[in-house]
């Protein structure tokens, strides 16, 4: 076909042949993509023995994009003994976050939990608490401190660790946690709902064996007066 030029002024500006072209130009699409941030704070470096530690745990999304399924993983280590309220051994549950978010006890000191969906711009917070204390053996190179470290991991994120140390001179001794479980025959527990603390509900589910839960029924019935029940003599 002919081109036509228009003209302003005696300007020529720009032809139809030109403007056809502009207007079936294929236009880039950009697929929206999640970008996942892990982040970790405990509001004491040092700490005397005994001291109670508070422990924050954030996961960002900074991108364009939801992500889908999005675990994380909590362990706490070291060389110092902790007692971590969760609920258990007489403590108190501290667990508190937002969004809302099952936790669960994989073994002393491990915890897990999942976000279903973690969309752009969410910031969501698991916040919780536990007690330095004296390792019931002093490592062999303590060097007068234990440092308790806390790390938490998730698929294609770099993982975060933060660390205590605390003195063996002071503080008021404490005791372990015990020995992490193997996993073998598990299943999972609900444990109870933990408070808000400003935050909302987490429900905290425990991994216990078959021989865990005899054990803690044998207490309770030891703790109540009543007699344990037992099987027919042979």
């Amino acid at each position: 076909m002919r081109s036509r030029t228009l003209v302003i002024a005696g300007t020529p500006l720009v032809t139809a042949a030109a403007l056809l072209c502009l207007a079936t130009a294929p236009v880039a699409v950009v697929a929206a993509e999640p970008h996942l941030a892990l982040a970790k704070t405990v509001d004491r470096a040092v700490a005397t023995l005994g001291r109670t530690l508070t422990y924050t745990v954030t996961v960002g999304n900074t991108g364009t994009g939801a992500a889908q399924s999005v675990t994380v993983n909590d362990v706490l280590g070291g060389d110092a003994g902790y007692l971590v309220n969760d609920g258990t051994a007489g403590t108190a549950n501290s667990f508190a976050g937002s969004a809302v978010v099952t936790v669960t006890r994989i073994s002393p000191g491990h915890y897990r939990w999942t976000y279903p969906t973690v969309k752009p711009g969410d910031v969501d917070i698991v916040r919780f608490s536990a007690v330095i204390t004296r390792p019931a053996v002093l490592p062999p190179q303590s060097r007068g401190s234990v440092v308790l470290t806390n790390s938490a991991s998730s698929d294609g994120l770099q993982s975060v660790t933060v660390r205590t140390t605390a003195p063996l001179g002071e503080g008021v001794k404490g005791s372990s946690t015990g020995t992490p479980g193997t996993g073998a025959g598990e299943a999972a527990v609900p444990a109870i709902f933990l408070f808000l603390g400003g935050l909302g509900v987490i429900l905290l589910t425990e991994h216990t064996t078959g021989r865990e839960r005899g054990a803690r029924n044998l207490r309770r019935q030891q703790v109540s007066g009543v007699a344990p029940r037992r099987g027919p003599s042979r």
